[in-house]
């Protein structure tokens, strides 16, 4: 991870993926997935000391344009088909057609709906363009423009296209303009609105300045202060006063000045607007926009925390509106913990945090639970706090179902302050995990399905780079728990640990601990003086084992460092890489090394505390001596793990928060599993 900047793993962040996935593999590993009997193959692992991992393989290699071979079926031959039509060769507009009618459930439809529309948008034939033009609507301004000119379309149809098309895409300037040329006199004043909203929304800020102009007068002083405020403009609120005042109570204008007065810090300004028309803008909301002002409640009512300001801080956390699921349950834990751990109200946290503790999410749930048993012991009622400590404590792979374990033990071993020991208490609970095994009819039917029979043949193929996709697109299609086992076992049988990583998370939310599969161990760190399971802890929550792996922030490989960062790295550790490269950085046994390294230092930096290491690996080590500063440092006053554990809650960002608690799980499971170096729970 950069210590200068960090993305997360996200609950809701994503990466930029470049993938180059292959690995050295058996031939008998290879045979026995051709043959179609993947559950019996042998689980293969990828080890820092192989060599690098390959690029995906360009197609045809000569085993797929082979014929007459043991991949000679028909789902190998749509996979040739498949292959080509993604590959820059590319294909016509009618194959483009063809296979998307065909193979309606194979993964990157999107891509190829795209391929399909650029491939219409070259089409000469007139009889192809009236044939194929009006079998779906239409998205790309290439592609419209085509069908408009050359294909017997009615022009309302392609009006209709074209109006929707300009609403939801199309940004490029390129795009833009020949969306105007060719039918801009049919945009109306709401269509060019709702563009721009789009485009302000979703943070395409360039987009949306060009759009500007194509607006009405009035909508152009409400679209000028939008973007003020987005770009944090000091002068945005002169822009406000320009804005009709009928316009001002728009929800993202009022959403963008929320955000604006927190971030200058005018916290009573934040709050009075927030009591004046945001909540009752907020009520107003779908579930999306829901989800985003409660961003915005959140972060003003950390804010106010920092300040001492409780009571302040729980009005605007403690709203009832019809919010979607995740950010419900945020509300619920947010103002329990305010009442319980601010104002001493138990009996009113224990209400809050009560919907928690039916939650489907594992990690919410056993949240819900420890906090419900926090809350009992605060009104003197132990026995009603060790029912909640034990049900959670049968959650064991979650942060808080571990810090449960420890309440039931008498906090005699607390992994918060003694990381080195956070498994030994977690294993016996952790064998009791036990995900439902498949019958033999949902076995076979899983996996005769074209979508595991194409994983399996492209993974004899050694084209992981596309397997992946295949098996992510099986767990998508998941409708029973046992669905999410099988695609895991699949994806860890075919070395993808990356993938099983991925759907152990997914089935998590649906209430499914996959622990064998979930927490796999492909590589083997180097022995160091850190705790152990600490590397294969932020491993899987930096990348999932992706050693490939870039984020928008441009780090790299498993641990995600930036090449600057590993550059430094190895100059004072005295490490002889070579120029540190972001390909350099895809070498699993050189970004272990720098990885490691960077924990190591920011371990003695932080006096060996385990929790304050990881917020400085996710969010830089100059921020948490600002939060030590302001938030108390526990481990140097020699607190309990009680007072560590408000400290975490307490950090202002929720990505961090989540990353120290996801991190500190991990390696507790890792160290579980290590204790008596066996395997637990299948």
């Amino acid at each position: 991870m950069d210590p200068s900047f960090v993305t997360g793993d996200g609950r809701a962040i994503g990466y930029f993926r470049r993938r180059a996935h292959g690995a050295l593999r058996r031939s008998a590993f290879l045979a026995c997935v051709a043959a179609g009997v993947w559950m019996s193959c042998p689980v293969l692992s990828l080890h820092a000391e192989g060599p690098a991992i390959p690029p995906a393989p360009a197609w045809p290699t000569e085993r797929q344009a082979g014929t007459g071979n043991a991949d000679d079926s028909p789902v190998a031959a749509r996979l040739t088909v498949y292959l080509r039509l993604l590959s820059p060769a590319g294909g016509t507009a009618d194959e483009y057609a063809n296979f998307l009618t065909e193979s309606t459930t194979w993964p990157r439809r999107g891509v190829m709906v795209a391929r399909f529309e650029r491939a219409l948008s070259q089409e000469g034939d007139p009889a192809v363009l009236a044939r194929l033009c009006a079998r779906w609507q239409l998205g790309t301004a290439q592609a419209l423009a085509r069908c408009a000119t050359g294909a017997a379309l009615p022009p309302s149809r392609i009006t209709q296209w074209a109006r929707a098309a300009w609403i939801a895409g199309n940004d490029q300037p390129a795009d833009a303009r020949l969306m105007q040329q060719q039918f801009g006199s049919s945009f109306t004043a709401q269509d060019n609105w709702r563009r721009f909203d789009r485009q302000e929304r979703t943070g395409r800020l360039g987009a949306a300045d060009a759009q500007v102009s194509f607006l009405d007068p009035q909508q152009q002083a409400l679209a000028r202060a939008r973007l003020a405020f987005h770009h944090n403009d000091m002068g945005a609120e002169s822009l406000l006063a320009l804005v009709p005042p009928d316009q001002r109570d728009d929800a993202i204008l009022v959403l963008e000045q929320l955000r604006w007065l927190d971030h200058a810090q005018r916290l009573d300004d934040a709050l009075a607007l927030w009591k004046r028309s945001g909540f009752t803008i907020e009520q107003q909301q779908d579930k999306a926009g829901a989800a985003i002002f409660w961003h915005a409640r959140d972060a003003l009512a950390r804010d106010l925390l920092a300040q001492g300001r409780n009571r302040d801080a729980l009005l605007v956390a403690d709203d009832r509106s019809a919010l979607p699921e995740v950010s419900f349950y945020d509300t619920r834990f947010l103002s329990g913990w305010i009442m319980l751990q601010r104002l001493h109200q138990p009996a009113k946290a224990l209400a809050a945090f009560a919907p928690l503790t039916t939650a489907t999410s594992l990690i919410t749930r056993s949240r819900g639970l420890y906090w419900s048993g926090r809350a009992q012991a605060a009104r003197g009622n132990r026995a009603a706090s060790r029912v909640a400590w034990d049900e959670a404590a049968q959650l064991a792979n979650t942060f808080y179902g571990q810090m449960s374990i420890t309440c039931l033990q008498d906090n005699a071993v607390n992994g918060l302050l003694a990381p080195s020991q956070a498994g030994q208490s977690v294993r016996e609970y952790l064998v009791r995990l036990h995900p439902p095994e498949p019958t033999v009819e949902e076995s076979v039917r899983f996996e005769t399905s074209d979508l595991a029979r194409a994983a399996q043949i492209l993974a004899s193929w050694n084209d992981f780079h596309h397997a992946r996709d295949f098996v992510i697109k099986l767990d998508e299609e998941a409708t029973h728990p046992v669905e999410h086992v099988m695609a895991a076992r699949l994806a860890t049988r075919l070395a993808m640990p990356d993938v099983a990583v991925l759907i152990a998370r997914r089935a998590g939310r649906d209430g499914l601990a996959l622990v064998e599969d979930g927490w796999p161990r492909p590589y083997v760190p180097a022995e160091h003086d850190l705790p152990q399971g600490l590397e294969l802890a932020v491993m899987r929550q930096e990348s999932n084992f992706d050693p490939t792996i870039v984020s928008g922030a441009h780090a790299v490989g498993l641990m995600q460092l930036r090449p600057a960062t590993g550059e430094e790295l190895a100059r004072r550790t005295h490490q002889s890489f070579g120029t540190i490269t972001a390909a350099t950085l895809t070498n699993p046994q050189v970004n272990m090394t720098l990885g490691a390294a960077y924990l190591q230092q920011l371990m003695e930096r932080f006096g060996g505390s385990v929790p304050y290491l990881l917020a400085a690996y996710n969010s830089g080590p100059h921020r948490v001596d600002t939060w030590l500063a302001s938030l108390g440092d526990p481990a140097r006053d020699h607190a309990s793990g009680e007072v560590v554990l408000d400290w975490i809650e307490s950090i202002p960002f929720e990505e961090t928060r989540n990353y120290v608690e996801r991190v500190m799980e991990n390696m507790a499971v890792y160290q579980a599993r290590a204790i008596t170096g066996q395997e637990v729970a299948r």
